[in-house]
């Protein structure tokens, strides 16, 4: 009996091809990562990815180790020849190489699975709304020969419409490139927009000629593993104390809701039920009605956070968003968080000043 979590994909596959989604059961990490996490870049302890790598294998009996990417919700492809694999960060792969597996990984992003009908290429692509609005899909489409018609879509689970919220410029970026694509977005109460990334991925597909595409057929946790419990909660709870103390009614939260909307405590409506909370358990509140609860980057993307941090005179060289860190500040490099910090260097096209280990 498979003694991991694994979902194959219902769709048909030709012969000799294989594709599905782990589950997180069946592993040996432990705490927020547990247990089945195959990501080496999230702060895991390097033996539990090791090991839980050594079972997918074992459990599926793959004919090769699985191709891992570093992936930076970039549009970059790794055409596979059978060798090591890629030296720079790429978001998808393909490959025409007998028994070679591809993989992705993902927390709340779509992962993609592309082949020819006649089995003989194989595609993987990681599919955020940055990947989608930038072209990666149409990128792998491209690097397996640019037929899409020749193609079968498996898209796996993700984050759905309805938990998957974002601001205005997430849809303009969709909308200014496709107005047709305006169909994946729905207005909320709170003046965004509930985006359907499933949706929007079909019809980048199809643009290109790729129409026989499957959904997923499963549903799916759509909180990161990267989540800390309670985290926000705690941390603007001490504040509002510490506010109170002080006779303040301001209180000011860095949350970003642009790359990572799977935080429950990351997102519009979480500031606003805290901010109404707060009006209601403090002496303040109740005399006032005067707490309020800022978010003022929460729906900046990461260049845009950047430049106007430079417009402040912000030394980035002394601060850290790292994962990872070591006693002295140094950041990884690798892990989410200072890959996306990378990422936001180079779109604001300003150099990177963090300090980093290596």
């Amino acid at each position: 009996m498979m003694s991991i979590g694994w979902l194959p994909a219902p769709f048909a596959a030709p012969p000799g091809v294989c594709a599905g989604v782990t589950t997180r059961a069946g592993g040996t990490s432990v705490g927020a990562l547990g247990t089945f996490n195959l990501a080496a870049h999230v702060g895991d302890a390097f033996a539990c990815v090791a090991e839980n790598r050594a079972r997918l294998r074992a459990a599926l009996s793959l004919p090769s180790e699985p191709l891992w990417l570093a992936q930076v919700h970039g549009i970059q492809v790794h055409v596979d020849d059978g060798g090591k694999g890629p030296t720079v960060p790429c978001d998808a792969a393909v490959t025409a190489v007998p028994g070679r597996v591809l993989a992705v990984l993902t927390a709340d992003c779509l992962p993609v699975v592309l082949v020819s009908r006649d089995g003989q290429r194989l595609g993987v692509a990681h599919a955020g709304w940055r990947g989608l609005v930038g072209g990666v899909l149409e990128a792998t489409v491209a690097a397996m020969g640019g037929v899409g018609d020749g193609l079968l879509a498996w898209l796996g689970p993700a984050i759905g419409p309805a938990a998957f919220e974002v601001g205005a410029e997430v849809r303009a970026a969709f909308v200014s490139a496709c107005p047709g694509d305006a169909v994946g977005f729905v207005p909320n109460p709170r003046g965004r927009w509930q985006a359907d990334l499933a949706l929007l991925a079909q019809r980048r597909l199809a643009r290109v000629g790729v129409a026989a595409v499957t959904a997923s057929g499963y549903s799916k946790e759509h909180i990161p593993v990267t989540y800390v419990p309670a985290r926000n909660t705690i941390m603007l709870s001490v504040a509002l104390g510490w506010a109170e103390t002080l006779d303040a009614t301001d209180i000011f939260f860095g949350a970003n809701a642009v790359d990572y909307s799977g935080y429950p405590d990351c997102r519009p409506a979480y500031v606003d039920a805290f901010e109404r909370l707060a009006n209601l358990a403090t002496k303040i509140g109740i005399q006032t009605g005067a707490m309020r609860i800022h978010a003022p980057i929460i729906d900046m993307t990461k260049a845009k956070i950047i430049h106007v941090g430079m417009s402040l005179g912000v030394d980035f060289s002394k601060t850290v968003s790292c994962y990872q860190a070591d006693q002295s500040g140094l950041a990884c490099g690798f892990c989410d968080a200072c890959r996306l910090r990378k990422v936001g260097f180079h779109e604001a096209l300003t150099p990177d000043t963090t300090r980093y280990q290596v």
